[in-house]
């Protein structure tokens, strides 16, 4: 008959299996223990965060009730179920589990920070600041509560909670990450533009009324001027309209649409930008050279064909009205192509007049136009919608002989350290010593 195994050596093997993140190891011990029940709270729990941690989070569960139900108040096991509710997109489930960590435990730290990213999930940004601002003041040494209280705070429009928050973050991080300097700077910009927003839209509104009462006054004097008189007014409600048309498209550059992502099939979509664009094309030859089996892209499929169909009307523009005598006008060459495995292109040619070399590098400003009747909002919006969209747009120009711009897309999007994304994967940064269940005298690594 075999002998029984040392339930206290088995225990010892689970911890140190933990610790060492040989989870398989830790969960073959955790199992003989419960085959010889010999296995209790401890055991179930330490089980939970073995399955937590190899990704594994209906195990996870199972196990952390079972912990649990035999010890109903282990704050560390509310705790680690608020994680892996979390995790697995359970927010509100979450919420209540860390409800219950804190209700007996107030000071533990990193239960703040958690139910703040599940707060989040939920949309609740007033909570979620609340919770990061007392994790950050519990832990201060925890960067992620900076830098997640820094994002909820540029969510909620709260500038100087967020720049402190980013401050903090380079402090923590030093030298410093080149992304909290660009957080940083992304941040005044954003207040700056907010501002602005605020003052422009106070113009447009201005404006509108302006034009209202502009034709209620033509109307009545209309009948009294000669033709000449009749052609000013004419030019001055022409004014004011483009005025007024080119401060609503100013006021959608700064404050945008939130983006609906979906599938985008990038030849499709530059047939139809060429059927919007025909009236625009006309007397231009327009080449297609598309990629057959070209994958797929996310994005928002408006914004991406807003910015093409961009392209190919400032592709138009550059050509000009007249040709040779029964020639085309010009050519505009449209070309989609693959870079990699992860990335694709979209390129828009015309043989129009080119770009200056000292204007090349501003062609991007909002507001920077060549054109008599430009806005400069055209390529700002198309740079602003490929870079949200993890992308960039290059150019090429030669003056006399005509612009390619050409747009790089991620496939996928990738997931970037920007205002909008807050760090909500806890299996990425959870520290072991955070969750494991170990001998007396260890819990001030987890407050």
């Amino acid at each position: 008959m075999p002998a029984a195994p040392d339930a206290e050596a088995l225990r010892e093997s689970s911890r140190t299996s933990l610790f060492s993140a040989r989870y398989e190891g830790a969960l073959e011990a955790i199992r003989r223990l419960v085959a010889c029940d010999a296995a209790g709270a401890d055991e179930y729990h330490n089980m939970a965060v073995a399955h937590y941690k190899r990704g594994e989070l209906d195990a996870a569960e199972v196990a952390v009730l079972a912990a649990l139900a035999r010890e109903p108040d282990r704050v560390r096991s509310h705790y680690l179920l608020g994680l892996i509710l979390k995790d697995r997109g359970e927010p509100e489930r979450a919420v209540r589990a860390l409800d219950a960590a804190l209700a007996r435990d107030p000071a533990l730290g990193m239960a703040y920070f958690q139910r703040g990213l599940a707060h989040h999930a939920q949309g609740d940004w007033e909570a979620a600041r609340r919770d990061l601002q007392e994790a950050a003041a519990r832990r201060p040494e925890l960067l992620w509560a900076h830098y997640d209280l820094g994002v909820v705070s540029v969510q909620r429009r709260d500038w100087p909670t967020a720049r402190a928050a980013f401050e903090r973050c380079l402090e923590l991080d030093a030298p410093g990450r080149p992304d909290y300097v660009e957080l940083l700077v992304q941040t005044g910009r954003a207040e700056a533009q907010e501002e602005l927003y605020r003052h422009a839209h106070r113009i447009k509104n201005l404006l509108g009324l302006a034009g209202n009462r502009l034709r209620v006054f033509s109307g009545r004097i209309q009948a009294n001027l000669g033709p000449e008189g009749r052609r000013d007014l004419e030019a001055i409600r022409a004014d004011q309209e483009r005025i007024y048309t080119d401060m609503v498209g100013f006021l959608n550059t700064m404050n945008p649409t939130p983006p609906r992502y979906d599938l985008v099939e990038l030849n499709a979509l530059v047939d139809r930008c060429v059927f919007a664009a025909s009236s625009a094309l006309e007397g231009i030859e327009v080449v297609r050279s598309l990629e057959p089996d070209l994958p797929e892209v996310v994005g928002d499929p408006a914004a991406v064909q807003e910015a093409v169909l961009n392209l190919l009307l400032n592709a138009a523009d550059a050509i000009g009205p007249e040709g040779e005598p029964g020639a085309p006008r010009g050519q505009v060459h449209l070309t989609t192509g693959r870079i990699d495995d992860d990335t694709v292109s979209i390129a828009v040619a015309d043989s129009g007049r080119g770009i200056p070399p000292g204007e090349l590098a501003r062609v991007f400003d909002l507001g920077f136009t060549t054109k008599p009747s430009g806005s400069g909002i055209g390529l700002a919006q198309v740079q602003r919608t490929v870079r949200s969209h993890g992308g960039r747009v290059e150019v090429r120009s030669e003056p006399g002989r005509g612009s390619c711009f050409t747009v790089l897309l991620p496939v996928r999007l990738p997931r970037q350290v920007d205002l909008r994304n807050l760090q909500v994967r806890s299996l990425l940064f959870e520290d072991l010593r955070d969750l494991v269940d170990a001998p007396a005298g260890e819990e001030d690594l987890w407050s």
